[in-house]
C-alpha cells in the first residue's frame, strides 16, 4: 500500500480570507468622448503628460497593440463599439453583486468525509463587472493575502520579441471576451471552491474502482472535446498572484477563460493539502504558441463550459515519499467529484509538475494515473504536447500494467513507493559512508537510476524500434569508466566478485548497479579517490607507472579514510610531497627515464615506461 501522510485537522483550521474582495464601481467619467488612443490614455492615467521627445517610451504600448489587433480581427472600431460598453459595465453595479463583496462560505465537510469545502458563487454579470473595472484600472481590493488584480503592468508592457507581444496578446484575449459576452445570455453561475484534506488519500474507498482509462494525445490539452475538467499547472499562489506579460500554461488558460481572473483576488496561497477549483467557466478564445510565442487566434466556435482544477506540484526532492504523497494527494483531491451528478466527466491534463518545476514526465504521469483511479475518473486525457516518442513509451507502460492486471495499489507500490525507497536507501548509503555503491556516486536521486529505466525494468520493457524506425523506448546511455585504460579494459572479462551484503538496503543493490555501470569495485574506488584529489585519469596512470618502477608498493587500503580516497597513507603522502616540491608526476617520470638511459638501459625498456 502506498501510504500518504496523515493530515487530520479540524474544520476551523481551513484557512479562509478574513474579509471579502471589494470592487467599487467606477465613479469618474470622461470629460469628452474618447475617440482615439491618446484620449484613452488621459482617461486611464489622468496625471500623464504627453512628451514630444522621440526617445520617450509611449504609454501603454501593449494596450495600443491589442486594440489594433482587435480592430483588425473583428473589423470594428474599438472606440465607438466596445469601449462605451466597457465603461457602462464598470459603472453599473449588477443586482447580483452583494454590497459586502465576494467571499467564501464557511467550510463544510464533504459527503465522502475526506475533505472540507468552502465556496464562492458569482454569476457572469458580476464577472463582467469586475473585469471591466480591471480594464479601466479601477483596481478591485483583493481579500487579505490574496493576489493583485491590477492590469497596469500588462498594459504598460513592451515585451516585444520576434514572435510577438505577449502582453498585447493577453489583452487582446480580454477584448475578445468583452466582444463576445455582450451578446451572450447572462445568468450562468461560476463557483470557486477551495478544498482541504481531512484524512489520507489511500483511505478512500477505491476497492471497486478500476484503473482509469487513459487517452494519450499528441495534440494540445484543449483538443480533448469531451473532457469537462481541465488541470491547471498552478503555483502555490494562484496565477502567481499577479497579472504580468507572460504565457505559461496557467496564464494562457486564464487568458482564454477570463472569468477565472476573479479567483486571483479571492484565494490565498495554497497549503500542501489544499486545491482550488473554478467551476462552470467558459472558454472564449483559441490561441497559438506558448510562452513568448503566445498569440490570440480567434474566438471559440462552440460554447464550452468546463471546470479548472488548480493544483501546484513540488519543485524539488521529487522522489521522496513526502513529495510523492503530497502531489498524489493534491491530484486526487482535485479530481474527486463534487457529487454523483456533477464533476464525473473526464479530466484532461499533461506534464503537470514538469518544466520549471523539475519533475519527471513519466513519474508525473504515473502519479496522475493513480490519483485519477482513486478519484474514479472515467477517462484521463493526457497530452504529451507533440512528444511522439514519450507517447509510445507511455502506451507500452499502460499496456504492460493492464496485462499484469495490477490494481491501483499495485501501481502505487511498485512504480512509486519502490522507487522512493530506492532513492531513500541511496541517500542513506551516502550518508553512512558507503560511497562504493553506484547509487552513492550520483548527486541526485533522479540521476542514480533514471525513472524510465526503473519502470522499464519493473514492467519488463525492452528497447525496440517502430515500423518507421523510430525508437519507442531506449534506456539512457550507461556510464562507462575511463580509468586506467592502459592497465585493464573497462569491462572485466572475468565474472565480477559479488560484494558483501550489509544490513543497508542500498548495499543490496550494489552488485546490480555495478553490473549496469560495467565497472568493478576497484574502478569505483579509484574514481572516487580521483574526484576527492581533483586529478584526472592520466595523472593516476602516470603515478601508478612511477610507483611500480620506483618500487613503491600499492598497499591494501585498510582505514576508512584510505577507502574514501582510494590510496594508502603512504601514497597520499607522496602526492602531497610532489605538490609541495612544485613539480609533477610527469617531470619525475622524465627524470627517471633519463636516469635509466644514463645507466644503459635498452631504448625499448625506456619507451615502455612512457
Amino acid at each position: 500500500m502506498f501510504g500518504l501522510g496523515r493530515f487530520n485537522i479540524h474544520i476551523s483550521k481551513l484557512r479562509t480570507p478574513d474579509s471579502t474582495m471589494q470592487c467599487p464601481a467606477l465613479t469618474r467619467a470622461p470629460q469628452t468622448a474618447i475617440t482615439c488612443f491618446d484620449d484613452l490614455v488621459l482617461f486611464l492615467e489622468p496625471d500623464h503628460e504627453p512628451s514630444s521627445h522621440p526617445l520617450d517610451r509611449p504609454p501603454f504600448p501593449a494596450l495600443q497593440h491589442a486594440i489594433h489587433g482587435y480592430q483588425d480581427h473583428f473589423h470594428a472600431d474599438f472606440y465607438t463599439t466596445l469601449w462605451p460598453r466597457i465603461l457602462e459595465w464598470a459603472s453599473t453595479v449588477p443586482g447580483t453583486y452583494a454590497p459586502t463583496g465576494l467571499g467564501f462560505t464557511s467550510p463544510q465537510v464533504s459527503s465522502c468525509g475526506t475533505y472540507t469545502s468552502a465556496k464562492c458563487n458569482y454569476d457572469t454579470d458580476v464577472a463582467r463587472y469586475i473585469l471591466a473595472n480591471m480594464f479601466v484600472l479601477n483596481k478591485p481590493q483583493p481579500a487579505p493575502e490574496c493576489g493583485n488584480l491590477d492590469l497596469y503592468r500588462l498594459m504598460n508592457s513592451q515585451a516585444r520579441c520576434r514572435e510577438g507581444d505577449v502582453g498585447a496578446a493577453r489583452l487582446e484575449c480580454l477584448l475578445a471576451y468583452f466582444h463576445t459576452i455582450a451578446e451572450e445570455e447572462q445568468g450562468r453561475t461560476i463557483t470557486i471552491e477551495r478544498r482541504q484534506w481531512l484524512g489520507q488519500a489511500h483511505e478512500l474507498d477505491a476497492s471497486g474502482h478500476a484503473l482509469a482509462r487513459v487517452n494519450l494525445m499528441e495534440t494540445s490539452m484543449e483538443s480533448a472535446a469531451d473532457a469537462t475538467r481541465f488541470v491547471n499547472f498552478a503555483n502555490q499562489d494562484l496565477h502567481i498572484h499577479r497579472i504580468i506579460p507572460s504565457g505559461t500554461q496557467e496564464e494562457v488558460l486564464f487568458s482564454c477563460a477570463p472569468e477565472a481572473f476573479v479567483a486571483i483576488g479571492l484565494c490565498p496561497r495554497m497549503t500542501s493539502d489544499q486545491v482550488i477549483m473554478i467551476r462552470n467557466v467558459r472558454r472564449f478564445v483559441e490561441y497559438t504558441g506558448y510562452l513568448s510565442s503566445f498569440k490570440f487566434l480567434r474566438l471559440v466556435g462552440t460554447r464550452r463550459v468546463f471546470d479548472i482544477l488548480s493544483i501546484d506540484a513540488v519543485t524539488r526532492s521529487h522522489y521522496t515519499v513526502a513529495s510523492v504523497d503530497r502531489d498524489v494527494r493534491k491530484a486526487t483531491l482535485a479530481m474527486l467529484p463534487t457529487d454523483e451528478k456533477h464533476g464525473r466527466g473526464g479530466v484532461v491534463t499533461g506534464h503537470w509538475g514538469c518544466g520549471v518545476f523539475g519533475g519527471n514526465k513519466t513519474h508525473k504521469f504515473i502519479q496522475q494515473l493513480v490519483a485519477a483511479s482513486r478519484a474514479n475518473v472515467p477517462m484521463l486525457h493526457y497530452s504529451v504536447f507533440g512528444d511522439v516518442q514519450l507517447m509510445n513509451f507511455l502506451r507500452q507502460v499502460e499496456a504492460a500494467i493492464r496485462a499484469r492486471e495490477w490494481t491501483i495499489d499495485d501501481v502505487a507500490t511498485r512504480l512509486l513507493s519502490n522507487y522512493s525507497a530506492m532513492c531513500a536507501a541511496a541517500d542513506k548509503a551516502k550518508a553512512d559512508g558507503y560511497i562504493w555503491t553506484l547509487l552513492s556516486t550520483m548527486s541526485t536521486p533522479s540521476r542514480k537510476v533514471p525513472y524510465e529505466e526503473f519502470i522499464a525494468t519493473e514492467l519488463g520493457l525492452e528497447a525496440c524500434e517502430g515500423r518507421s524506425g523510430e525508437i519507442q523506448y531506449q534506456t539512457l546511455p550507461r556510464r562507462q569508466s575511463s580509468s586506467l585504460k592502459v592497465l585493464r579494459p573497462a569491462l572485466p572479462s572475468t565474472p565480477m566478485v559479488m560484494l558483501q551484503r550489509t544490513k543497508t538496503l542500498g548495499s543490496l543493490h550494489a552488485d546490480k548497479m555495478l553490473t549496469r555501470l560495467g565497472v568493478t569495485f576497484e574502478t569505483m574506488r579509484l574514481e572516487k579517490g580521483m574526484k576527492k584529489l581533483g586529478i584526472c585519469d592520466h595523472d593516476i596512470e602516470a603515478s601508478i607507472e612511477i610507483r611500480r618502477h620506483c618500487g613503491v608498493v600499492l598497499n591494501d587500503l585498510m582505514s576508512k579514510e584510505e577507502l574514501l580516497l582510494g590510496f594508502s597513507g603512504k601514497q597520499l603522502k607522496r602526492i602531497k610531497a610532489v605538490k609541495t616540491m612544485g613539480t609533477s608526476e610527469n617531470e619525475i617520470l622524465d627524470v627517471y627515464c633519463k636516469q635509466i638511459s644514463n645507466l644503459g638501459f635498452p631504448q625499448e625498456a625506456a619507451a615502455l615506461l612512457k
